[in-house]
């Protein structure tokens, strides 16, 4: 789903992809916000995905990390938003803290503010 890529990000082209196979499927937040920064594209990936979504990569951007923990990142407000909404649905998907980090308080801060958005 990486913008940088020519394909493998069309909700049609997943959608058979994970038909044809039978594969699982992971959202990652960061990369549908490239996209579609309105997150209309996020969730027509959840819809399309069904039961095949098995996790969530959650990060957020900055002007020079497009894998920022979200408690630093520029579009915090947004990716907070949609996982707020998300969890709203009654799912239980796990997630998977994609952000890069330096320190042990990095990861308790993202941990604490994931926390109080679900």
């Amino acid at each position: 789903m990486d913008i940088r890529k020519d394909s493998g990000y069309k909700v049609n082209e997943l959608d058979k992809i994970l038909n044809k196979h039978d594969v699982t499927f992971t959202l990652d937040i960061q990369h549908a916000y490239e996209h579609d920064s309105s997150m209309k594209y996020a969730w027509e990936l959840v819809e399309m995905a069904g039961d095949h979504l098995q996790e969530l990569h959650v990060s957020g951007e900055t002007e020079n990390n497009i894998h920022s923990l979200i408690h630093n990142a520029d579009n915090k407000e947004t990716i907070s938003k949609f996982i707020k909404e998300f969890y709203n649905t009654g799912r239980d998907t796990p997630m998977i803290i994609e952000g890069e980090y330096n320190s042990i308080n990095d990861i308790n801060k993202e941990y604490n503010l994931l926390n109080n958005i679900v």
